[in-house]
């Protein structure tokens, strides 16, 4: 695969950024490539296809810098003409379009490189019609013959004809074809081309093309005799000067070196007897025809009459040719170089060269009709007329330029630009009398327009606009004729009313002013029977002034047809009561045109009857515009008390829910409403867009939360700007209203609406508040309080949140509006099992239980302590100022929090000891529990302890309580020392009905005190004395504290009383 098919391979899918331009010129199939592609297969390397072209911005350059580079841009696209037949050039004619934009800036210089190339011509008159450089518009194909005349016509593209020879090796054929026309024409030429014709023997003899140069000489010789020295001068330094200035040599074609090569070329073509086939290369025919000349060879292939022509053509031969022109059509046929044989043969057969008209081509004709005039009736055809009169000498034009113009005229190709330079005024007025046909008139017009003439006063003064063209011509523009004039133009068209001049007519009454000759006429055609396009849009230009009779005329004979709308529209600003016998006759289409303009309340009003209620019934079946729908829609629902059922049945379908939402102001608002939700949960295509109307339109909407309810479901597309803004600017109630519906039936991003909607919902006690607090958690915090204070209902779904925002809000709640309910949630909130309070919200909790001891519970103390003291062992001064409240104001509740708060912090109940020790004395059993649990802690508060031992047993002994044995074993446990000296003290009470109560404080102080089991060993024969004794309640109480020893010493009852 080559280079060029893998990329295009590769990268046909590709959109090249250019190809939206549609006027720009394009050569390959480069539509669906980038320039990037287009620049890797270009087949030549250039200064402007390097990878800095692709960034190159020809429009932002300056107008200094777009000067330099045009400067030698242009140079280069003229040396193109050199690479027009290498292979695949066109990529590189493409990017410079795109890249240089050089159709647009450089279109001249386009035309020359590709000029050369017939492949291109079309190119060519592309860039010629959007530029100045506009030479070929009026020639739709390729010829020399023409670019030859253009040279003879207009010396400014000689002179760009004469550069071409500076590249004349590689357009050899196309200079030496142009150039022979250029040549041959030069005797009906009365202008001075001698500098031309000295820069083109120039450049051949610069590219030592020398025997092309002298050829040329030889052939202008006699058109620059004045200056004929300085062409012997450029010429002499390869051509003797006799020679030069001697006439040209018979046979200076016969004298032509022929190479090697292509004498045996020749050979074989003549041996292989295919050697016509020769005649169809210009540029080697005569060559071979003076080659088979020397070589005296027999013919084979050509005839001798053949031969003899084609010996005059190579200037071996001076001569004319007879016998009968047939015998030249093979070779006229096959020839392409014609033009020499085309004089040959024109000198020698100048009544019989018609005959071969039928093989002649454009350019041949014209050449033809160059050298004979006389001619141009047979040669000129619709496709050439432009080429055979630029070749007629301007004299014969001039003689036969009526009859000439007659025959073009026909042609429906026809250019009135080629004709200006002989026309008149006149001759076109004479011509319009004489071409009376449709073409030939169109044609005239189109000259006339050309010129800049005016045909109005011949059309009227002759009475042409009795032909439909030339009236037509006359309705294109306003003619300022008087009225009495268009009326009989009237009159004289009514005469003979073809089809084709009423169409015209009707055009030309738009140029008309005057109301009754409008009326007249129209009034004429509508009698006549009249209905074609041209006669509606006659009306529809005068609508306005068309007369009351003439609209009921039109309509009586015509009817209420769709054409005939704007008639009735016309009729009923005359009278309305039009609208009424449209309603009657159920002319539905033209009423409901009139409704359209004039708005269905006016034109209907407020008919009541059978009638209306059918025509919304027709009318409710069609697809109406959205604003005449909604028009219709509200004004049927204000005949819903007359027609109740019926338009509700009329109007119950979905294509109408997006009209019914918008009539929230209508008294009929309740049954549009029903008949709204209704439709919108049985069809969900208009949820969005009623939602959008909804927001838009909010305030329309204030008592319509089932309606919303219906909306708004999962699937609606929310506009979060907009809601934000509805929420914003609405009341609390609608507010709240609105977010609970939106937060139950969809998932939306709520976080950013929490601050706008909370309020207004808790205010309102809606339930779905709840979703926003499991939803965000702690985002939620700012509003413990006013769940508490306004929607206490819903206090559970606050522990979702931490605990700190819970109890800083209770606190606010309760400092607002002291309420037990408050103290309660704040002690759920220290009971969560998460709970990790940082040390500043804790010393705001006990400030405030500080500043509220009297009326706090007991519960949130102890659970506050409890929660402190775990996270903050090392109590503050804060905790120890809230302790030292309640032991001043509330005794009870401080020994409450000292049960709790002795395990976790002993050291902050320290200073309360001493006094606890002297309550004591007074049997306080509060002191003695507190006594009890903090000697167990704090193992280095100094005490008496056989004081208050002795004071407690003493306490026991008179009142065996299970308390006072606690503590004694509180005490004994503080300091073992004093455990034997206790022990004995006990022991010697075990005596009598106070056996049973020591055995009790024994049981107890076995069982807490670890050190009492040194005392074992002195005590067993006390129990054993005890365990066997008759009284069941000390052998019971003896037995059961055996079984505490074993079990708490692992002491066996019958070891321990062996001891």
């Amino acid at each position: 695969m080559s280079l060029k098919d893998q990329l295009l391979k590769l990268k046909k899918c590709r959109r090249a950024i250019h190809s939206g331009h549609k006027g720009r010129v394009r050569f390959g199939d480069t539509e669906d490539m980038d320039d990037e592609m287009i620049l890797d297969l270009v087949p030549i390397q250039t200064p402007y296809t390097g990878a800095r072209s692709l960034s190159f911005d020809r429009q932002r350059q300056t107008e200094e810098k777009e000067e330099r580079f045009n400067r030698k841009f242009s140079k280069f696209l003229k040396e193109l003409v050199r690479h027009g037949n290498t292979n695949d050039i066109e990529y590189l004619f493409d990017y410079l379009v795109r890249r240089y934009q050089c159709d647009t800036f450089n279109s001249k210089e386009m035309i020359f490189f590709l000029l050369p190339f017939t492949k291109y011509y079309e190119h060519v008159l592309h860039l010629s019609r959007i530029s100045d450089f506009n030479y070929f518009s009026v020639q739709p194909t390729y010829s020399y013959q023409f670019i030859g005349n253009l040279c003879l016509r207009e010396k400014y593209f000689f002179d760009f004809f004469v550069e071409y020879f500076e590249h004349f090796k590689y357009i050899r054929e196309f200079c030496l074809n142009v150039l022979g026309y250029v040549i041959s024409g030069m005797k009906n030429a009365d202008k001075d081309f001698s500098m031309q014709f000295f820069e083109i023997i120039s450049h051949l003899v610069r590219l030592e093309e020398n025997d092309t140069a002298v050829k040329v000489f030889f052939d202008i010789r006699d058109h620059v005799e004045e200056v004929i020295d300085e062409f012997v001068e450029l010429l002499e330094p390869h051509f003797s000067k006799e020679y030069l200035i001697s006439r040209r040599p018979k046979n200076v074609e016969h004298k032509i070196s022929i190479p090697r090569e292509e004498a045996v070329l020749f050979r074989n073509m003549y041996d292989s007897e295919d050697d016509r086939r020769i005649l169809g290369d210009s540029s080697r025919y005569k060559n071979y025809v003076i080659w088979l000349h020397r070589e005296g060879l027999a013919l084979k292939s050509f005839s001798e009459p053949e031969f003899e022509a084609l010996k005059v053509l190579c200037g071996i031969e001076d001569k004319r040719i007879d016998g009968d022109i047939s015998i030249y059509a093979n070779l006229f046929k096959e020839l392409r170089d014609r033009r020499g044989l085309i004089e040959l043969l024109n000198y020698s057969f100048r009544e019989d060269i018609l005959a071969l008209t039928p093989y002649m081509g454009d350019d041949d004709k014209a050449y033809l009709s160059q050298l004979s005039p006389r001619l141009w009736e047979s040669v000129i055809t619709e496709n050439n007329y432009a080429m055979v009169l630029t070749n007629m000498p301007r004299r014969a034009i001039k003689e036969d330029l009526r009859k000439i113009m007659k025959v073009c005229l026909g042609y429906v190709k026809y250019e009135g630009s080629v004709f200006t330079e002989y026309l008149d005024e006149n001759v076109l007025f004479a011509l319009m009398e004489e071409c009376l046909e449709d073409i030939p008139a169109k044609n005239i017009i189109d000259t006339a327009r050309f010129m800049g003439i005016d045909l109005t006063s011949i059309i009227v003064e002759k009475g042409f606009y009795t032909n439909p063209i030339y009236l037509n011509h006359l309705s294109e523009e306003p003619r300022s004729l008087k009225v009495e004039m268009s009326r009989k133009i009237f009159e004289d068209i009514m005469k003979l009313p073809s089809k084709a001049c009423i169409d015209a007519l009707c055009r030309y009454v738009r140029q008309i002013d005057d109301r009754k000759l409008i009326n007249d006429v129209l009034g004429c055609l509508i009698e006549k029977g009249f209905s074609n396009p041209s006669f509606y849009s006659a009306l529809a230009s005068h609508i306005e002034v068309l007369s009351e009779e003439n609209c009921e005329r039109i309509l009586d004979l015509r009817g209420f047809s769709k054409e005939n709308h704007c008639i009735v529209d016309r009729l009923y600003r005359y009278r309305e009561s039009v609208a009424a016998e449209c309603l009657a006759e159920k002319h539905y289409d033209a009423l409901l045109f009139l409704c359209k303009g004039y708005g269905f309340s006016k034109v209907l009003g407020n008919r009541s009857d059978e009638n209306m209620i059918d025509f919304i019934e027709v009318l409710s079946k069609q697809n109406l515009p959205l604003e005449e729908a909604e028009e219709f829609i509200r004004y049927s629902f204000s005949l819903i008390k007359f027609g109740g059922e019926r338009i509700v049945k009329a109007l119950f379908q979905d294509r109408y829910v997006p009209h019914l939402i918008k009539c929230s102001m209508l008294r009929e608002w309740k049954t549009i409403k029903a008949m709204a939700i209704e439709l919108i949960v049985e069809h969900n295509q208009h949820r969005q867009f009623c939602f959008d109307y909804f927001l838009d339109n909010y305030h329309d909407f204030k008592n319509d939360f089932d309606l919303l309810d219906v909306i708004a479901r999962d699937g609606i597309t929310i506009d979060y700007g907009k809601l934000l803004e509805v929420l914003k600017g609405s009341e609390s109630y609608f507010k709240s209203s609105f977010s609970d519906i939106l937060l139950r039936n969809l998932s939306f991003d709520s976080l950013r609406f929490v601050p706008v909607i909370v309020p207004s919902m808790i205010e309102h006690k809606k339930e779905s508040v709840r979703i926003l607090f499991k939803e965000h958690g702690n985002i939620m915090s700012p509003y413990v309080k006013d769940i508490l204070l306004k929607f206490p209902e819903i206090e559970e779904c606050m522990f979702e949140i931490d605990s700190r925002h819970l109890l800083i809000g209770s606190i606010k709640a309760y400092t607002d509006a002291p309420n037990d309910h408050h103290l309660d949630f704040m002690c759920r909130a220290l009971d969560l099992s998460d709970t990790s309070l940082s040390l500043p919200i804790l010393k705001r909790v006990a400030g405030f239980l500080d500043a509220n001891v009297s009326r706090v519970k007991d519960k949130l103390f102890t659970k506050f302590f409890g929660t402190y003291l775990k996270a903050c062992p090392e109590a503050d001064e804060s905790i120890r100022s809230l302790l030292k409240t309640l032991y001043e104001s509330n005794r009870d509740v401080f020994f409450e929090v000292s049960k709790v708060s002795l395990p976790l912090c002993y050291k902050i109940f320290r200073p309360y000891a001493d006094f606890m020790i002297g309550m004591v004395k007074e049997k306080d059993r509060n002191a003695i529990t507190f006594i009890t649990e903090y000697l167990h802690w704090d193992l280095e508060y100094c005490i008496p302890h056989r004081k208050l031992f002795e004071m407690l047993f003493g306490f026991y002994c008179n009142e065996p309580d299970i308390l006072y044995a606690k503590c004694i074993s509180s005490i004994l446990r503080h300091n073992p020392k004093e455990i034997e000296d206790a022990n004995d003290l006990i022991l010697s009470k075990m005596k009598g009905d106070k056996a049973v109560m020591i055995l009790e404080l024994l049981q107890v102080l076995y069982q807490k005190v670890h050190h009492f089991k040194k005392c074992l060993v002195k005590s067993s024969p006390y129990f054993a004395l005890v365990v066997d004794s008759t009284r069941k309640d000390i052998s019971s109480a003896a037995r059961k504290l055996l079984n505490i020893i074993e079990r708490k010493h692992n002491k066996g009852g019958y070891q321990l009383l062996q001891l």
